[in-house]
């Protein structure tokens, strides 16, 4: 979800002996309790798909989902010393005519240098549209460089210039400048007093 998706899905099934080929297959897939829990309570599973069509070439209908458990080992897309990305729901939906090509709904959650970031994705698998939400002090450029992996030492570098609620590592490529003394004009002798 990350990176662009180069080319579509590769096909759902294979099937090599040419004898398959000549199969028409009309299969439902659903899970046996809805939603199914994930190993390890990861979170829940729930789908319903259909493959059909012949066997050299079945195309796949229906939708699958996740959502993760609140507490549980996290289904973890992204994990660096600086960055953790962990999948909080996901669903695919396989249209007709276009298996190769489903539509996706995923958010996930996680963090960037310490700072909370999440992700919301939605589209096709080609064209996926993704939307990442984030607060100050993180920019785009601290979340991509957390995301790929860079260490804070590697992606931010200077001294530390001033102290605030900042993460140190959030701080480079803030200007500082030094305040002119700004001069306050006297007060006219002749004028009123001013009000108490």
């Amino acid at each position: 979800i990350v990176r662009d998706p180069a080319h579509d899905l590769p096909p759902v099934l294979e099937i090599g002996a040419s004898v398959w080929n000549s199969w028409r297959l009309d299969i439902r897939c659903r899970a046996a309790r809805a939603p199914a829990i994930l190993p390890s309570n990861a979170g829940t599973l729930d789908a319903d798909l259909r493959l059909t069509g012949p066997a050299a070439e079945p195309k796949i209908a229906g939708t699958a989902g996740f959502l993760a458990a609140p507490v549980a080992p996290a289904v973890s897309l992204v994990t660096y010393p600086t960055s953790q990305l962990q999948a909080a729901t996901a669903t695919v939906t396989f249209r007709e005519g276009f298996s190769r090509d489903p539509s996706i709904e995923i958010r996930a959650v996680g963090s960037a240098f310490g700072e909370p970031v999440a992700l919301h994705s939605s589209g096709t698998f080609r064209h996926p549209i993704r939307v990442w939400v984030w607060h100050p002090p993180l920019t785009e450029k601290a979340v991509r460089a957390a995301l790929s992996g860079q260490s804070a030492s590697g992606f931010f570098t200077g001294e530390t210039r001033f102290s605030l609620l900042v993460p140190a590592e959030l701080r480079e490529g803030a200007d500082i400048s030094d305040w002119q003394e700004i001069k306050a004009e006297p007060a006219p002798a002749d004028g009123p007093a001013p009000a108490p």
